[in-house]
């Protein structure tokens, strides 16, 4: 179903987005890593988020929550905090683009959102997004669904406590050296942030490990984290997947969930529900 008069005022270029319905509850997307004005930017398809973003405006798509399933921010590779005291237009121009198809809007902590031993934003950052009327929280959850960003089966709280310390020390001192922060970057991607759902079964112990740390009550689950698009139905769990890499997302009417991925030609494409896990 599209919203009447969809191809009326579209952007040249935007493609029409071929979803199930015009009005949602909810709109799931995670691991979106913004840094504004780097390497990174186009990297991490942030201009397609722009692109979608804009065409869901413009072709009527509203949706009555967004959610960003964490690491949305990204605050490992460079401080969040300077990025935006240096920047804050980039930062207006992402969350414009946010609620502009949301009514309410929640931001979920990600392990890439903070370098904190207790997992909070960067004060600066908390005290941005409540201002623009984003409730900020580690886990939500109301009586349909359970939602976090998932590194919760990677670390334990001994684990990132130790992790995020020594990370941090490393920054300090390498970010005034030449080519320190490339080093940086690799020691955080090998022994802090490694891939521990690089295969199928590796993959499928990490949500079996995260699944028995919930107690959902029969809720859905949405988490991201892992980079890996997938839906679960038979046990209500859905991962976003990433943006930054696979430009995927959750939409949610109800107890209907559908994972979609985005293309910046073709539109959108539904993403079925894969088979039970094994056990």
């Amino acid at each position: 179903m599209m919203a009447k008069g969809m191809a009326k005022g579209m952007a040249k270029g935007s493609p029409r987005l071929r979803l199930d319905r015009v009005s949602y509850d909810a709109i799931y997307l995670s691991d979106i890593h913004f840094i504004p004005e780097s390497s990174r930017y186009e990297q991490n398809n942030q201009r397609s988020l722009y692109r979608l973003l804009k065409s869901l405006k413009e072709q009527g798509f509203m949706f009555d929550r967004i959610f960003i399933v964490g690491d949305g921010l990204e605050n490992w590779f460079v401080s969040s905090r300077d990025q935006f005291l240096n920047n804050p237009k980039a930062y207006h121009q992402l969350f414009e683009a946010l609620e502009g198809i949301s009514r309410k809007r929640f931001y979920i902590i990600g392990n890439h959102c903070t370098r904190s031993l207790r997992m909070v934003l960067p004060r600066v950052i908390k005290s941005y997004l409540r201002k623009r009327g984003w409730k900020v929280f580690q886990e939500y959850r109301d009586d349909t669904v359970v939602v976090i960003h998932g590194h919760q089966a990677q670390y334990g709280r001994f684990q990132w406590a130790v992790l995020i310390q020594l990370a941090y020390l490393l920054y300090m001192v390498l970010s005034i050296l030449p080519g320190g922060l490339q080093w940086y970057e690799r020691f955080v991607l090998s022994v802090i942030d490694y891939d521990k759902t690089g295969s199928e079964q590796e993959y499928l112990r990490y949500q079996r490990k995260l699944l028995s740390k919930m107690d959902r009550g029969g809720r859905w689950l949405v988490s991201g984290h892992t980079h890996r698009p997938i839906h679960f139905q038979h046990l209500r769990v859905m991962n976003t997947g990433d943006w930054s890499i696979n430009k995927t997302f959750v939409t949610q009417k109800n107890l209907d969930f559908k994972l979609w991925e985005y293309d910046d030609r073709t539109g959108v494409r539904l993403i079925p529900p894969v088979g039970k896990i094994p056990s």
